[in-house]
């Protein structure tokens, strides 16, 4: 049995170069986003961190996400005490642009209804799935007093409800 070899012309290839590239994403659209939340490390003095995030611990969350280049992202992480629920609060200034693979500032936190909320300073790194969902690798530094809080956590986030 013999076979034909079949050569294509190189305007036939270069038509079909564009289907071989690898997928761009949309980026995530405007809304909330139930979010799913591990802590990888936690450092601070014992009682001193009003977050008490524990390495190896998971929370749920909710983030607000306005869209690329607007103001008033938050994060609320929701938990589960002999006290009834808490909700923690992380608000976030502008957020980075469409496509953004990196986002850092300073920002508040503290238990939702505290006043005044702490500073704190952030640091993510950010994987756009599609147009409903992204990973965050977030990194926070909390100084209270003279005390410095850190923790690391992994947030999978997947839009709920869309916003206008």
């Amino acid at each position: 049995m013999k076979f034909r070899t079949l050569a294509l012309p190189a305007a036939a290839l270069a038509l079909a170069a564009p289907a071989l590239a690898a997928p761009q994403h949309l980026p995530p659209s405007p809304g909330i986003y139930t979010a799913a939340i591990f802590i990888v490390a936690a450092t601070g003095p014992e009682n001193s961190c009003e977050f008490v995030a524990v390495t190896g611990q998971s929370y749920n969350g909710i983030f607000y996400y306005p869209g690329p280049n607007k103001p008033d992202a938050n994060l609320r992480i929701v938990s589960a005490t002999d006290n009834g629920p808490n909700v923690y609060l992380h608000e976030f200034p502008k957020t980075p642009a469409a496509n953004a693979t990196s986002w850092t500032g300073a920002g508040l936190e503290g238990f939702e209804g505290d006043t005044p909320l702490m500073p704190m300073k952030f640091k993510a790194t950010i994987r756009q799935l599609d147009a409903s969902s992204f990973t965050m690798t977030l990194n926070v530094k909390v100084t209270v007093g003279s005390n410095v809080c850190r923790y690391g956590a992994n947030v999978a986030l997947a839009r709920s409800a869309p916003v206008n």
